[in-house]
């Protein structure tokens, strides 16, 4: 796999984008740059857009037929849904500006990332980009002395590194390349050294669904039924290799808290989740008294920083009845998409981000700063569009 030599053999324009494709992988990492030449807070967030808008306007010719007039006008619209929320709900209206930056400028525009983001022929690229990220966690781990004390720092890290992760093991998968299953299991061990079990479970998930559903076999219900056992063996050995792990992390100076709650039988009890279950459940409580009407976008920092879950989230900000529409819109975009795409590829990739969008939001942070939740949009909609073209081709052939 020689990225540079593939860099080399590109156009100006394509040059860029692959610097674009690597400045959004490793977009997160930026942070720590910028604060050292003295760039915090919204800074970050409006240094990051520029970057990538820089980029994206110097790569236009490998996306200019991607992005439509429909699509400013959809990002527009979220605008002004969002501004208009402050009107509708006047409790809201300080968090409303405050939070502004880092939604309208930084995690809503990843709906148009989504949309001129190719993978197919940058394979490679995105590979050598998710290694780099494992690289980059194993200096930062070598050097913190804060890797079981401080929560929050651990879980944006772990949830960060989280698609790099992914991807090495779908890469595995697809071409049992060993380097990137070494990758992987570095990056594996990592996130379950960060104490987070959201990422944990993501990685399963993705795994469970992938081996199951878009790997494909000579055999596939053989094969299929025989994952289904081997799972069911690995489940039944979960306590000796929780051991192992407890006393690698230990013999590493991290965090054993995943398994320490797996040989506690309470992985996913929601009792350890840090007190979240109360914060949810008081939410939860206050939508039901005043009837299932919601409070308005972001009225869940009135009460408690943020609700943890997409849900619940939605639920209390828009109500028992839009949340659910919006959660149910949400999803129907992607099984579409998922049923109308014709490249296999274009399907696990939205899977993928799936995982580290919606499926994390159901343990962590916020839909409304979350960039993978736009950026996910982004993909469906222009892998329907790949899918009508490829359905025109076909027509016109025929």
């Amino acid at each position: 796999m020689n990225v540079f030599k593939e860099f080399r053999c590109l156009k100006f324009s394509g040059q860029i984008y692959f610097i674009f494709l690597g400045c959004f992988w490793l977009l997160g990492y930026f942070a720590a740059f910028w604060r050292r030449i003295g760039i915090e807070g919204t800074g970050v967030t409006i240094a990051n857009s520029i970057v990538l808008l820089f980029l994206a306007i110097m790569c236009a010719k490998q996306w200019q037929h991607k992005i439509r007039i429909q699509d400013f006008a959809l990002y527009a619209i979220l605008v002004l849904i969002y501004f208009l929320n402050s009107s509708i709900y006047p409790a809201t209206a300080k968090l409303i500006n405050n939070y502004a930056v880092d939604v309208t400028l930084g995690a809503m525009p990843f709906f148009f990332w989504g949309l001129i983001f190719k993978h197919e022929g940058n394979e490679n690229w995105i590979t050598f980009l998710s290694r780099t990220a494992i690289i980059v966690n194993i200096v930062y781990s070598s050097i913190s002395s804060s890797d079981v004390d401080n929560i929050d720092e651990q879980m944006n890290r772990a949830y960060m590194l989280l698609p790099s992760v992914l991807y090495l093991l779908w890469m595995f998968f697809e071409r049992l390349n060993y380097i990137d299953l070494i990758f992987f299991l570095i990056g594996f061990f990592l996130e379950c050294s960060m104490g987070t079990r959201g990422p944990f479970v993501c990685i399963l998930f993705f795994a469970a669904v992938y081996l199951l559903f878009f790997k494909k076999y000579k055999h596939p219900v053989r094969m299929r039924l025989l994952i289904v056992i081997g799972s069911l063996l690995l489940l039944s050995l979960s306590t000796p290799i929780a051991n192992m792990m407890v006393g690698l992390l230990s013999l590493a100076g991290k965090s054993t808290r995943i398994f320490d709650l797996m040989l506690d039988d309470s992985l996913i009890n929601y009792e350890n989740s840090n007190g979240r279950d109360i914060l949810q459940g008081f939410l939860l409580q206050k939508l039901n008294r005043n009837n299932g009407e919601g409070f308005g976008l972001l009225a869940d920092r009135l009460e408690v920083g943020f609700a943890h879950n997409i849900l619940v989230e939605l639920w209390y900000d828009y109500g028992y009845v839009l949340g659910s529409i919006i959660v149910g819109a949400y999803l129907l975009l992607i099984v579409i998409l998922l049923i109308k795409a014709k490249q296999a590829y274009t399907r696990i990739f939205v899977m993928l981000f799936f995982t580290a969008s919606f499926i994390k939001l159901l343990f962590s942070s916020s839909f409304i700063v979350d960039g993978y939740f736009f950026f996910l949009i982004g993909l469906c909609i222009n892998g329907m569009r790949e899918a009508k073209k490829q359905n025109k081709g076909i027509i016109l052939k025929s």
